[in-house]
């Protein structure tokens, strides 16, 4: 469990807990998003603050000491193309757990122009990440691209604040890339979702030459993990989301509902 998640659990804002740590916001932000490291006293400060349950204060403790060299940590920055790209390229099998928002690979342009204006960003810059983002989708409609499995949280098929028109689209074109030969996508209902606690992640599986490697995508970081405990968590939590998720066929059914009940909507308005 990371801070960010257990901050947001306990319902206690950033400027808040940041003004109780006599920080600045901006610092508390790059802890939560993993581009900085905060030290273990920090750790234990922040989760007293937020009094934290013994379980979670151990969850988040556990995870912070799992923290070792087998982290890498990638700032994203306009002159520089992420590292993420070549995991993509040379995966052979890709997982990702997206609970709240659909991933990047799945979002159509003005989805991600939503998301990234929420991180205030000028306009040209949104228009960048967005061209660069359709450009790597080509993996999951590529004849050689990686399989791709996606389990996606009811929160994420349809987020809050989205305008019917966006949220039509963005759900079409969830359903449009389930049915690409290599890809699967898996429904979590919201009365499924025990994993709620767990942030969103992708496992990338490259070849065998390559190790694997999980990574956490969190604006403006990428945080990759390497190390063998890690991986044991993260394959523990896949199995866990395979356990629980709707099959793909129940998954698509869903999403289908989804649409329609959102068509309705659309026809509604214009009445």
């Amino acid at each position: 469990m990371r801070l960010r998640t257990v901050r947001e659990r306990y319902r206690v804002g950033v400027r808040q807990l940041a003004r109780e740590l006599h920080i600045a916001p901006g610092f508390l932000s790059n802890w939560e998003a993993g581009c900085r490291a905060p030290a273990e006293p920090d750790v234990t400060r922040i989760l007293g603050i937020l009094r934290v349950s013994e379980v979670d204060f151990a969850q988040v403790m556990e995870d912070f000491r799992h923290l070792d060299s087998d982290v890498h940590t990638e700032l994203i920055t306009a002159d520089r193309t992420p590292l993420l790209w070549a995991y993509e390229k040379v995966s052979r099998k890709i997982v990702e757990w997206a609970p709240r928002l659909p991933p990047d690979l799945f979002r159509t342009p003005d989805f991600a122009r939503r998301t990234l204006g929420s991180h205030f960003l000028d306009p040209d810059e949104v228009d960048r990440q967005v061209f660069l983002q359709q450009a790597r989708e080509d993996i999951l409609t590529s004849e050689d691209g990686p399989e791709y499995t996606l389990f996606i949280g009811a929160d994420a098929l349809l987020p809050q604040g989205l305008s019917v028109d966006v949220a039509v689209d963005q759900v079409r074109n969830l359903l449009k890339l389930s049915q690409e030969r290599r890809v699967i996508v898996r429904l979590v209902a919201a009365d499924q979702q025990q994993l709620g606690a767990v942030d969103g992640f992708a496992f990338f599986h490259p070849d065998r030459a390559r190790g694997a490697t999980v990574v956490l995508k969190s604006w403006p970081c990428n945080v990759y993990f390497s190390s063998p405990s890690q991986l044991l968590r993260y394959r523990r939590i896949v199995r866990d989301l395979d356990g629980i998720a709707l099959n793909a066929t129940e998954s698509f059914a869903a999403m289908r509902q989804t649409l329609s009940r959102l068509d309705t909507r659309v026809r509604d308005l214009a009445s």
